[in-house]
């Protein structure tokens, strides 16, 4: 399935099907999602903020495969696809939430390059996320605000399509 995230494609959330207004909640979270059909582009940013509860960190997650669709139907290009293709392809921008946040960036986007045979080198990539050589050797759960974008670096250098942060209030955005 990982064919069908190439240079342009879109990811539809089909709620067609769903009897119910609300979509799943899910108790790990704490969240519950009312059902609305959504249309997602590649290469562009979306940004989800509601108040805590109200289906934004829910939505992130089932968008980076984390979450079960359940009634949901979820296409790419128009072709059904997994949770496990989602997860395949999606990247976690948050370290602090994910099993990465104690590795060391360089290492780590320089093993990632290797992983993915990419054509890239970490150079060019640190200066495409504006990673500052300082911060280079720091662990990522070490990094304050630099952390999104080395985060953001590594998943770019694993190849990653979607990419997808926890949900914080909207208060948190406007502090």
């Amino acid at each position: 399935m990982s064919e069908l995230f190439q240079d342009k494609f879109t990811v539809k959330i089909d709620t067609s099907a769903c009897k119910s207004i609300i979509a799943g909640h899910d108790i790990k979270l704490n969240d519950t999602w009312y059902y609305s059909t959504q249309s997602l582009e590649n290469g562009k940013i979306y940004g989800i903020v509601s108040e805590y509860g109200q289906g934004c960190q829910y939505l992130s997650y089932l968008l980076g495969g984390r979450i079960r669709f359940e009634s949901v139907r979820v296409l790419c290009n128009d072709t059904p696809i997994t949770q496990n293709d989602l997860y395949n392809v999606a990247w976690n921008l948050e370290p602090l939430s994910d099993n990465y946040g104690k590795k060391i960036v360089r290492k780590s986007i320089e093993k990632a390059l290797i992983s993915s045979a990419s054509k890239e080198n970490f150079q060019n990539i640190s200066d495409r996320f504006l990673l500052t050589p300082e911060r280079y050797d720091r662990k990522f759960i070490h990094l304050s605000g630099e952390r999104w974008k080395a985060s953001a670096a590594l998943g770019y250098a694993s190849g990653k399509k979607i990419f997808f942060a926890p949900y914080k209030t909207s208060k948190f955005y406007c502090q």
